[in-house]
């Protein structure tokens, strides 16, 4: 079985025999997320399946192999009023930003699979 090096550029790599394998369900901008990390309120109801995503990975920091199922979800502020973050460590999120749809595209740090769901949200919303 392949997986992707997740912290070495994503090359692939084989499950060593004696490696246990985790099954890691991620699910990105669900309403009590956003409001924790970020501090802003979605709308209700504003949450529908953009893109589903199922991935082997490695995660060199701990060494451990991951199958990963991420699910990316389109949603719609309620309003730009910034509330207060509710995050587990300093820090988790240092500041939050907004990008231009162009500028977002561009930005060299950005997780190729998060680019993926972001580039077949713009082409639905064009």
């Amino acid at each position: 079985m392949k997986f992707k090096d997740f912290m070495n550029g994503h090359k692939e790599i084989d499950l060593p025999e004696d490696a246990d394998v985790s099954f890691r369900p991620s699910v990105y901008a669900l309403s009590r997320e956003i409001k924790e990390e970020t501090g802003y309120q979605l709308k209700e109801d504003s949450n529908s399946i953009l893109h589903v995503m199922d991935e082997c990975y490695y995660h060199g920091q701990g060494d451990k192999y991951y199958h990963g199922i991420s699910l990316f979800f389109k949603c719609r502020l309620e309003h730009l009023t910034q509330g207060e973050q509710e995050l587990d460590s300093p820090d988790e999120i240092l500041e939050v930003e907004w990008f231009s749809k162009e500028e977002i595209l561009e930005l060299k740090n950005f997780a190729k699979y998060h680019q993926k769901a972001l580039q077949l949200y713009l082409e639905k919303n064009e």
